[in-house]
């Protein structure tokens, strides 16, 4: 950042003397035609208030002596608000630094005129008495719709999938913008309770052409081509998990913004590459040298995700979805998904990056998932003794997971069905007996071969010589949200005082979720829908986003928020999420 302190000071200087000499002129245009603005009301008496006649001189005047007065408590902000020339000089850093704007997070143009003349009717509403004083989720509409959906794109690195070597089906390649044949995926159904040398030895095949799998949720009352206007949110969950960890915060926040979920490769419904990377870092089994062990799964590091990530929300959802191409993105990442956000933005540029309970700095070994890493290296080695082990790894997965939450009763029969789907058979309503009710060890394989390659040395500062591992922090300029649970019993909560100190060139928020384990999102998941809203609209703005007034039972409502806000949406301009 040091080599663009001279660019930028000169440029504002240049900026701030053009300001100065047009200052007078667009302030008379701005707030001559103030009157001319109509407020759209649904209350018949309103509007007839506002038929105006045209204004007299002495109204004029009176007008702008107002107007004059406003300005003055503009330049004499309150505590944590930029003042006029401070907003001017971020908006020139943030341009050149391809960083969020602050001065559009405070408001659009036209908001403080509409504001002026609007803003008292609209907080002295009365309440409705049907609506109570609890929540209310309809207000913020129906519930949103939800879809499932697959990408497929060409790595640099090939694995071996199991795949029906005689059935082909047509696909989009995302890489190339093509049309390409993709033999059709065995199912897990298809592999459980197999030896997985005999699968890569009847079904196996080699490939470079993967699927991610996905879920989104956007608003019911806006069709795929009426998005565009919407916040764009992605959600990377954590190791062991996949997109159905997120189902309970989509179905929030999809009422009011774009969202999707993706489930990592060898995670979930996406392709599960045995032998993944193995051509571009060869390696000897068993890895003695440093060599070996450094390419040890390699193509499996964080930094690698960062591609198909990008594939996903920059072309696929951008063509399928009809989504504004260079519009930013928000990503929230918890758990294993933050190492790839963390990879993210040190390469590119999003409106918000949001971390949850993350894996951070060098809090400990995690020997949760160090220690199924671990048997990646058994599997190479003595693939006998691998089978032995993983028939008991469902129960320690779902062991880690119960842990993992201080509400332990969400992590049951019903919930873990979809958490353990990929690794075990959990059709009971097949009416099979739980002696034939076996694991999938073609995918545990996958598991233990992603969990191998966790170390915080790729979460650090990047140093040549004393970790190339490394992430380029100082790069960062993304806005970055913590969040985190003070009841985390996996990775330390006061990680997050020090993460806010760990990109010098990005504004970085800790926010402490009360009541809340590791996984923060199933213990207090309307705590953290409101940390998010509340850092989206400090970062993208009041007038980008929809209006969010508030949810959860732990919450006591006036009863007026319907009304209030609609005539929010009008004032601010925000986008209505609720109409096509």
């Amino acid at each position: 950042m040091r080599r663009y302190a001279r660019p930028i000071e000169a440029a504002y200087n240049e900026e701030e003397e053009g300001r100065k000499k047009e200052e007078e002129e667009e302030y008379e245009y701005e707030y001559e035609y103030e009157y001319e603005y109509e407020y759209e009301d649904d209350d018949d008496e309103d509007d007839e208030d506002d038929d105006e006649e045209v204004p007299t001189k002495e109204e004029i005047k009176r007008r702008r002596e107002r107007a004059d007065r406003v300005r003055q408590d503009q330049r004499e902000p309150a505590k944590n608000w930029p003042s006029e020339s401070r907003q001017q000089k971020n908006k020139l850093r943030a341009l050149l630094s391809n960083s969020s704007k602050i001065s559009e997070s405070i408001s659009a143009p036209g908001v403080t005129k509409r504001f002026i003349k609007y803003g008292f009717e609209t907080y002295n509403l009365r309440p409705n008495k049907f609506h109570g004083h609890g929540f209310r989720p309809q207000m913020y509409g129906a519930e949103p719709t939800m879809k499932e959906g697959k990408m497929w794109f060409k790595s640099i690195f090939h694995g071996i999938v199991p795949v029906h070597k005689k059935e082909v089906i047509k696909v989009m390649d995302e890489t190339t913008g093509y049309m390409v044949e993709a033999p059709v995926r065995l199912t897990s159904a298809d592999l459980e309770g197999k030896d997985p040398r005999e699968i890569k030895k009847i079904y196996g095949f080699k490939t470079n052409l993967f699927q991610v799998s996905y879920v989104v949720a956007y608003p019911a009352g806006r069709s795929k081509k009426q998005l565009a206007d919407l916040p764009y949110i992605l959600f990377i969950p954590g190791v062991p998990m996949n997109a159905w960890l997120k189902l309970d915060i989509m179905r929030q926040m999809g009422k009011g913004a774009f969202t999707v979920a993706v489930s990592m490769l060898g995670m979930g419904d996406s392709d599960m590459p045995h032998d993944y990377g193995k051509d571009l870092y060869p390696y000897a089994i068993p890895p003695e040298t440093k060599r070996d062990r450094e390419k040890f799964n390699q193509a499996w590091d964080w930094e690698q995700d960062v591609y198909y990530i990008h594939l996903l929300i920059k072309r696929h959802l951008v063509r399928k979805y009809y989504l504004t191409p260079r519009k930013k993105w928000v990503i929230q990442a918890d758990d294993w998904g933050a190492g790839i956000l963390m990879r993210y933005i040190c390469k590119r540029t999003l409106a918000l990056a949001i971390f949850v309970n993350p894996i951070f700095l060098d809090g400990y070994f995690v020997i949760e998932i160090g220690t199924i890493g671990k048997l990646s290296l058994v599997w190479k080695t003595n693939p006998d003794a691998f089978l032995q082990v993983a028939m008991g790894l469902p129960q320690t997965i779902l062991g880690i997971e119960k842990y993992m939450v201080s509400k332990r009763w969400k992590m049951n029969q019903y919930t873990e069905t979809r958490n353990l789907g990929p690794y075990q058979d959990t059709d009971y309503q097949s009416g099979r007996i739980a002696a034939f009710m076996p694991s999938n060890n073609w995918n545990l394989v996958v598991l233990a071969d992603r969990a191998s390659r966790l170390g915080p040395r790729q979460l650090q500062p990047y140093q040549a010589s004393k970790n190339p591992f490394g992430c380029e922090v100082e790069e960062v300029v993304t806005p970055v949200e913590i969040l985190w649970g003070m009841q985390d019993q996996m990775m330390p909560p006061g990680q997050g005082w020090r993460g806010t100190y760990l990109f010098p060139n990005a504004r970085v928020n800790f926010t402490p979720i009360d009541g809340a384990d590791h996984f923060s999102e199933m213990d207090q998941p309307d705590k953290v829908v409101r940390a998010m809203w509340n850092a989206m609209q400090r970062e993208l703005g009041k007038s980008n986003i929809p209006i969010f007034l508030g949810n959860g039972t732990d919450v006591v409502f006036k009863g007026d928020e319907a009304e209030l806000l609609q005539r929010l949406e009008r004032i601010y301009g925000a986008p209505n999420p609720r109409k096509n």
